[in-house]
């Protein structure tokens, strides 16, 4: 048989292909659902190790993956055993990359460690704009000291009002609002497209889980300029060339 195990969040899915609870070692209870057994191919090609799984749009991942996609990375870890034994058997690690649904399911689109680690490697950039990600170690700045707590006044498709934000309009542009989700052990994430007079806030994408009178913090955002990082106090760390030429000297205009 085969044991899965999601894990997003501080929250854990154990499902079972048998027709009957199964307990491991450490007394852990996976439960029977109707999963999809993927095909596991083993290759050289990082590509061919990803796997597709199915499960019921009404089981209780499904449900919680449906309302906040984005929220938390949900890892899977599928395992296999004989009823009759003890020993268990690790047979794929992956990461959750995405899902859509067919026919009654929610199929998951599972992207093997060794593909999830296959990603980009060096950001920084020649350019003007700073290329530390915000808030990251180069960045050094405290996301604690940008950010501010409110209690959500109304949510209107992908806007959302906090008029207790009291920041100066455009502060959160770039940033991003998070609140908690308490029934799937996570804390979801909206990144913020604008930031207009009396903390309406307008999102990359709707906050299907957020609900007016939750509490969101909201976190500023940056333009990725000198005079933002000079506003924040922190021109010494900030990642850009500020004084780039701007003319090409292979643009082929004659110097003289």
């Amino acid at each position: 048989m085969e044991l899965f195990e999601f894990s997003r969040g501080g929250k854990k899915y154990r499902y079972t292909s048998h027709d009957q609870n199964v307990t491991v070692a450490g007394g852990a209870v996976f439960e029977p659902l109707a999963i999809s057994s993927p095909k596991i191919v083993r290759s050289h090609n990082v590509d061919d190790s990803s796997v597709e799984v199915a499960v019921p749009k009404t089981c209780e991942l499904a449900t919680h993956l449906k309302i906040a996609p984005n929220a938390a990375v949900c890892h899977l870890q599928i395992m296999r055993k004989h009823l009759s034994d003890d020993e268990v058997i690790n047979s794929f690690k992956g990461v959750v990359r995405g899902t859509r649904i067919s026919k009654g399911q929610l199929k998951l689109k599972i992207e093997s460690l060794l593909a999830a680690s296959n990603g980009i490697g060096l950001r920084r950039l020649y350019s003007k704009a700073c290329s530390h990600t915000l808030y990251g170690d180069r960045c050094s700045l405290i996301p604690g000291n940008f950010s501010e707590t409110a209690t959500v006044d109304s949510v209107a498709g992908d806007v959302v009002t906090a008029s207790g934000l009291a920041e100066a309009v455009g502060a959160y542009l770039g940033g991003w609002i998070e609140w908690s989700i308490a029934e799937a052990g996570i804390t979801d994430r909206g990144w913020i497209n604008a930031h207009d007079t009396g903390g309406v806030l307008t999102l990359a994408s709707a906050p299907l889980s957020l609900t007016a009178g939750a509490s969101i913090t909201a976190f500023q955002g940056c333009d990725r300029t000198l005079n933002a990082c000079i506003a924040k106090s922190n021109k010494l760390n900030y990642g850009g060339f500020a004084y780039v030429p701007g003319k090409n000297p292979w643009g082929g205009t004659p110097i003289f």
